[in-house]
C-alpha cells in the first residue's frame, strides 16, 4: 500500500500499535495513534510513541485524531462499528486490520492458524517442526510478536507462522496465506459478531483470498469448519480423528496415518488430551501439504 505522505490513524494503543507505527514510519506514512483509556497501563506505549516523535492522545477519541486520515487501523479489541471509524469509512477512509496492512510487506510464506481453541499450541509446534527441518521462521500475529514487526525482520525469513483471531480477519481484504487452517469454532466473542454463524464466516475469510499453490487444512470433525468453502484454485487438505483421509493425517486406532501410510504412534507426542491430538493433526497435515 503507498501510505507515503499520507495520515494513518490507529484506534488503540499497545503493543502491536506501537509495532505498525514502526512499519508506517518505515514506508514514509504520518502515524496518528488514538486511544479511549487513560490509564498507567499504557505509559510504556505513550513513552515509545513519544520516542519515535508520533502524535497521540489518550482519555477519548477526538474529531481532530481522525480527520483527513487517509487509513484507519483499529486494533483487533476495537470493533470496527465504533461511531468515529464509522464516520471516518463514510468520508472516504480506507478501514484495515493491522494483519491487512503488515501482509502488504510480508515477503515470507505464511502459515496461519486460526479458531477458538487450540491456536496457540499449534502454531508454536508449527514453528518447532519448520525449525527442526532447517528453516528460518518466526512465529507472529495474536501472540508476543506482531505480524508489523515480522515482516520488518532483516533478512525475510522464508516462513512466518501466524496465530489469527476472528477480529483480526474481520477487516481484512487481500490477505493471502499460503498455507491456512481453521482448528475449531465453538461459541466465542458473540457479542461482537452477533451469532456463532457470524463468527464461523470471519472465521472462513482466512482461505477467502488464496489462488493456485495455495492449501487450505480443513478440520473434518467441527461441522463449521467442515462446512466452509476454500476457493475452488486452491488445493485442500483434511485431518480427521474420526474417519480416514485420502490426503492428509487421520487416527486409526493408536497410529497417525497420512492415507494409507503409518506415520507414528498417538504416544511418539508428548501433548496429552484428545484435543490436542486435533492439533498435532492440524500442524502435520499442514507440514506434509507444504512439503516439509
Amino acid at each position: 500500500m503507498d501510505v507515503r505522505g499520507k495520515k494513518v490513524t490507529l484506534v488503540g494503543m499497545g503493543r502491536t500499535s506501537v509495532s505498525l507505527v514502526k512499519l508506517l514510519l518505515r514506508e514514509g506514512a504520518a502515524p496518528f495513534v488514538t486511544e479511549a483509556r487513560n490509564t498507567p497501563a499504557i505509559e510504556v506505549f505513550e513513552k515509545e510513541l513519544d520516542a519515535l516523535g508520533v502524535p497521540h492522545e489518550c482519555g477519548g477519541h477526538s474529531a481532530e485524531a481522525f480527520r483527513d486520515a487517509s487509513v484507519i487501523v483499529p486494533s483487533p479489541g476495537v470493533p470496527p462499528s465504533l461511531e468515529p471509524i464509522k464516520r471516518a469509512r463514510e468520508a472516504g477512509a480506507d478501514v484495515i486490520s493491522e494483519l491487512e496492512f503488515s501482509s502488504h510487506y510480508c515477503r515470507s510464506r505464511t502459515l496461519a492458524v486460526t479458531g477458538t481453541n487450540g491456536k496457540t499450541t499449534t502454531t508454536e509446534l508449527l514453528r518447532c517442526l519448520v525449525a527442526a527441518c532447517g528453516h528460518e521462521v518466526i512465529l507472529a500475529g495474536n501472540n508476543s510478536i506482531p505480524f508489523s514487526t515480522a515482516v520488518m525482520a532483516e533478512p525475510a525469513p522464508p516462513f512466518i507462522v501466524l496465530e489469527i483471531s476472528s477480529y483480526q480477519l474481520e477487516l481484512i481484504r487481500t490477505f493471502r496465506p499460503w498455507m491456512a487452517t481453521v482448528l475449531n469454532v465453538t461459541p466465542d466473542h458473540l457479542a461482537r459478531h452477533g451469532t456463532i454463524e457470524g463468527y464461523a464466516a470471519a472465521k472462513a475469510r482466512i482461505f477467502e483470498n488464496q489462488v493456485q499453490g495455495d492449501f487450505a487444512v480443513v478440520n473434518l470433525d467441527d461441522p463449521y469448519a467442515r462446512s466452509m468453502t476454500p476457493p475452488a484454485d486452491a488445493t485442500i487438505w483434511n485431518y480427521s480423528l474420526n474417519e480416514k483421509v485420502e490426503r492428509g493425517l487421520w487416527l486409526e486406532g493408536d497410529k497417525i496415518c497420512l492415507g494409507d501410510l503409518y506415520v507414528a504412534d498417538i504416544s511418539d507426542t508428548l501433548l496429552p488430551g484428545r484435543h490436542n491430538m486435533q492439533n498435532v493433526l492440524a500442524a502435520l497435515t499442514m507440514m506434509y501439504a507444504g512439503g516439509f
